[in-house]
């Protein structure tokens, strides 16, 4: 259609022609080629705005990550104040799914002292203690524990702490169950859009993916409604960034697995008060505690 950009008419035929897809990405290249046309939107939609249709290429990122943290407050006043899913949360942020570190940096601005505790303490800490305790007091659990022999420990530990501190629902009745509203495994070679996007309805909050063998994954990614968000290739990375997606995304805890969140809320993370954890959560983590003492 060239001939037609001589013609009095031409842009506006071309442009009735144009997809809205095309003349969105037409629109893109001309503020790329143009900074100067970047949209100067007063407040936090032109931030909004700008982040929504930045590539996060290597080069972009710094001024993503800039924006996202100028932006904190009002997506916190906006998500608090309608009933936001996750699917639109993603579609008014989508560089949250493309650059899964604002899930961290998200945290870190709700909680900017107790953003690391996980990754600081899990494996060192409480993966011995909560073992040690399996082996000594919970001989249906035994079995687990030993399941994991050549395993990731840190899987073991957290499979485990889920079995401690599982709570039956209607729909949930055994522990293997209850497991899958943290994580599931899936073979290698798995298209991981395509099982995010085929999840049983069941699933309704986020839970991992795991890639791999069963005992240890070398993959993981977060399904949040039907979308996949990177997770990292260790089990402590993944349930960190599962753990701060609940916060970020304001969604509850899933009633099985509940009491395991709960955990590391108050017990690791220390972001829930004390009267807000449940009995069997709080006598765990002064179990643990003592061992510490010994």
């Amino acid at each position: 259609m060239d001939y037609l950009s001589d013609h009095p008419q031409g842009k506006e035929l071309i442009d009735r022609y144009r997809t809205s897809a095309q003349k969105e990405q037409f629109a893109r290249d001309i503020v790329k080629t143009f900074p100067i046309l970047k949209d100067t939107t007063p407040g936090m939609e032109g931030h909004i705005h700008e982040m929504k249709y930045t590539p996060p290429t290597k080069v972009n990122k710094s001024r993503i990550l800039s924006l996202f943290k100028e932006t904190h407050h009002h997506r916190r006043n906006w998500l608090m104040q309608k009933t936001v899913d996750i699917t639109t949360f993603l579609q008014e942020y989508p560089r949250m799914q493309d650059m899964p570190e604002l899930v961290n940096v998200e945290f870190q601005q709700l909680y900017p002292d107790n953003h690391s505790a996980f990754l600081r303490k899990w494996e060192s800490f409480y993966v011995p203690r909560i073992l040690q305790i399996a082996l000594e007091e919970y001989p249906s659990i035994t079995s687990t524990v030993k399941s994991f022999d050549g395993g990731d420990q840190n899987l073991c530990a957290a499979v485990v702490l889920a079995h401690m501190l599982f709570r039956t629902s209607k729909k949930v009745s055994s522990r293997a169950d209850a497991i899958k509203y943290l994580y599931q495994t899936v073979p290698l070679g798995t298209d991981l859009a395509d099982e995010a996007r085929r999840k049983d309805v069941c699933y309704k909050q986020p839970f991992l993916l795991a890639v791999g063998p069963l005992k240890q994954p070398t993959q993981y990614v977060m399904v949040v409604d039907q979308l996949s968000i990177p997770a990292g290739d260790s089990p402590v990375t993944a349930i960190d960034a599962l753990f701060k997606a609940y916060y970020c995304f304001n969604v509850e805890f899933p009633i099985s697995v509940s009491q395991f969140w709960e955990f590391l809320a108050f017990e690791v993370n220390e972001v829930m008060d004390k009267k807000e954890a449940k009995p069997q959560v709080r006598s765990l983590a002064s179990i643990i505690r003592g061992l510490a003492a010994k």
